[in-house]
């Protein structure tokens, strides 16, 4: 992105309420068709599924422009927004299919459109088993007997109904609590030999309803919509445009 639109470290990004912000180090930005993710405080590695402490996400209807800015503070040139969206749309488009699954020696990721189920809903963990199921011969491809030391699961909730509640067809999103037995149960055999091996469940429910919207002129500073502590990778369906879907990531440290 940085050669093709000839930005500068000092490059100044024009937010769609006026305010301005340096353009980031190119290490700590990853971008699709639809999203600036501005990363900090984290890894700069070409891994993606690597934590940062804070990633700020940016539609790209939010920037009006870009000015290049040379070593002594002058600029050198604007990029509009028209010429910012011609070449955006160059850009390959990525599909996204679920059940999503990526495996790799001690992280297992696997990400699921809609709403997770309570552990009171027989239907919803039978549904999920059977997704689980459908993957099992990918995750034995890295995993081929389930691993037998201690694990930590992380389940992150993308949803638009976080103040209601309801996802169609009137179906409530779990409290969080309810989130874990389900899903670990249903690890048990393929990724985890016996869910006594969890040695921490950390369940979230994001609120997403604000990720895409505009921003304008306001009396107090902007604020990006922001995610804290969770890797990059986990967030590139909501780049894409998909507004609930959720994510669990089993990681083991003893390899």
């Amino acid at each position: 992105m940085r050669e093709e639109l000839g930005l500068t470290q000092t490059s100044e990004i024009q937010f769609s309420d006026y305010s301005r912000d340096l353009w980031h180090p190119e290490d700590r930005i990853r971008f699709s068709k639809d999203v600036l993710l501005f990363c900090h405080k984290g890894y700069a590695h070409e891994d993606d599924w690597l934590e940062y402490d804070e990633i700020e996400f940016c539609p790209w209807s939010c920037i009006l422009g870009i000015d290049v800015i040379n070593g002594g503070g002058k600029t050198v040139k604007t990029i509009s927004k028209e010429e910012i969206d011609k070449w955006r749309l160059s850009l390959k488009n990525f599909e996204m299919y679920f059940p999503y699954c990526h495996c790799r020696k001690g992280c297992y990721v696997i990400m699921m459109e809609g709403k997770p189920f309570s552990e009171r809903s027989e239907h919803g963990k039978k549904f999920f088993s059977k997704e689980i199921e459908k993957l099992k011969p990918q995750i034995q491809s890295v995993l081929p007997e389930p691993t037998d030391g201690y694990v930590e699961v992380f389940i992150d909730v993308f949803t638009t109904q976080y103040k209601t509640g309801v996802v169609g067809n009137n179906q409530k999103i779990p409290d969080v609590d309810r989130l874990i037995h389900p899903i670990t149960d249903s690890l048990q055999g393929i990724i985890i030999k016996n869910d006594r091996q969890v040695r921490k469940a950390s369940p979230r429910i994001w609120d997403i309803t604000d990720a895409f919207r505009i921003f304008e002129c306001r009396t107090e500073p902007m604020g990006l919509y922001a995610f804290k502590n969770i890797p990059i990778g986990i967030l590139f369906p909501l780049s894409k445009g998909i507004m609930n879907y959720y994510s669990i990531r089993v990681i083991s440290y003893y390899l």
